[in-house]
């Protein structure tokens, strides 16, 4: 819902005590906008990430994206959480630990995305049949 508040262009003189006021036909029908809380431009909702999510961020992170897609694909797939005073509180408390050696550490976006392409990956290896190999340590 939104508000509009609108004055009078032209203002409607004063009249007898007693009396309706004195309105022109048109004139005193003209408004001057002044403020319209109806079409701001929308605000972002801010979320932590509860999980990694490509191109947003990793765990504990604080993101601000628009409300249609925290509501329809972050928060009922369990992605993130809302950026409460709690849960603010809760995340930070989680990062202390993971700096202080108690959780184990989180992989980085880029570092996951390293897995990620190393997975995707297909080493061929040519070789001659009459040679005599086997697969160790070193090879690898």
């Amino acid at each position: 819902q939104g508000t509009v508040v609108v004055e009078r262009w032209w203002q409607v003189p004063l009249s007898k005590e007693g009396q309706p006021p004195r309105l022109h036909p048109r004139r005193h029908r003209v408004y001057r906008l002044l403020e319209d809380t109806k079409h701001l431009p929308k605000k972002d909702l801010e979320l932590i990430l509860t999980q990694s999510v490509e191109n947003l961020g990793s765990r504990g992170d604080l993101v601000s994206v628009k409300k249609s897609v925290g509501r329809n694909k972050l928060l009922p797939q369990g992605l993130a959480v809302y950026a409460s005073p709690e849960n603010k509180k809760m995340f930070e408390e989680e990062k202390k630990l993971r700096q202080e050696g108690k959780l184990e550490v989180l992989q980085t976006q880029s570092g996951e995305k390293t897995v990620k392409f190393l997975k995707s990956c297909r080493l061929e290896v040519g070789m001659k049949n009459n040679v005599k190999w086997e697969l160790n340590n070193e090879i690898v």
